[in-house]
């Protein structure tokens, strides 16, 4: 059997990517328990491992790799921490910050959010656009929200869950910008 070294050389040599398969078998349980420990969820840990090897195959041409799995399991602590600050960043939109108030079970969100809130959901599709407005600038329970459109409650929940993440995205493309 090859070393991770010799796999990886005879990869470079000839391109071949199936060469890099017992590679990622050797090393997916390691990685898989690594995102999990950082990331606590069964799905994410899975789709960052996904992530780790979409990762080599795109850098490892590009780096000389002398010893593969701490290589690996950097890229994937790296992935994981990126995660994990993009989520922080997203619940800022979706929780009360310092400078914002509670009144009961209702949320009023800082002057900085709401604006960025008001300046991007009108870019979003009209039913996810609607459905995240009604939800989280006017309160409205995801129950209200599908008697007023005619939704079901599965529909409402993937336009807001959709509209978070797109939203996400635009505040994360701001934030790039701003630097």
């Amino acid at each position: 059997m090859l070393s991770d070294e010799e796999i990886i050389l005879e990869y470079k040599s000839t391109g071949n990517k199936k060469l890099l398969a017992p590679l990622f078998k050797k090393y997916n349980d390691k990685l898989f328990g690594l995102a999990f420990y950082y990331l606590h969820e069964r799905e994410s840990a899975m789709d960052t491992v996904m992530d780790v090897f979409e990762a080599i195959l795109i850098s490892i041409d590009k780096k000389d790799i002398t010893y593969f799995k701490g290589w690996a399991m950097g890229i994937c602590r790296n992935i994981c921490l990126k995660k994990i600050r993009d989520l922080k960043k997203f619940d800022e939109l979706t929780e009360t910050s310092d400078n914002s108030v509670e009144y009961g079970s209702d949320r009023v969100y800082n002057d900085e959010t709401i604006e960025k809130l008001l300046e991007y959901i009108p870019e979003l599709k009209e039913n996810q656009r609607v459905c995240v407005r009604d939800f989280y600038l006017l309160g409205k329970s995801y129950d209200d929200i599908s008697r007023s459109y005619g939704m079901s409650l599965k529909e409402v929940k993937s336009y807001i869950q959709n509209g978070k993440r797109n939203l996400k995205i635009k505040f994360d493309k701001s934030a790039i910008n701003d630097m």
